[in-house]
């Protein structure tokens, strides 16, 4: 798989989560058997506003050569999808989500490991 690729699945994985987040919060937290709360509510905007800012940013850097850059998004989510794994496996595991949740724990678990991949395999840049 090319590093391309995996921005690219990432960008289709974040995007309509995302706008979902924004526009229809209460119809998906029902989805995952959450209570949609106010609080909750805003939370799920703010979350569908990153979703879609990390969704765009896949998107526009797909077509990026420079290394510093790429190990810039590497490292970035290499650091923040683990914690997201970690966050949606406590909340899956406490009965906050159903187990729809579990969904979500593989996809950024997956997500984890293609950018550690990456980040650990591609050559860095010599710097003179």
């Amino acid at each position: 798989m090319l590093f391309r690729n995996l921005l690219i699945v990432n960008a289709i994985l974040f995007l309509p989560f995302g706008i979902c987040f924004v526009f229809i919060p209460s119809t998906l937290l029902s989805l995952y058997g959450v209570n949609p709360e106010s609080g909750t509510i805003v939370t799920s905007h703010l979350y569908g506003g990153l979703l879609i800012a990390i969704g765009l940013l896949s998107w526009l850097f797909r077509e990026v050569a420079d290394t510093a850059a790429q190990r810039a998004i590497q490292v970035s989510f290499m650091i923040a999808f683990p914690i997201n794994t970690i966050v949606h496996a406590l909340g899956t595991m406490s009965g906050t989500m159903n187990a729809l949740g579990w969904s979500a724990v593989i996809i950024y678990l997956l997500l984890s490991v293609g950018y550690t991949y990456f980040y650990f395999t591609t050559p860095k840049e010599q710097v003179v």
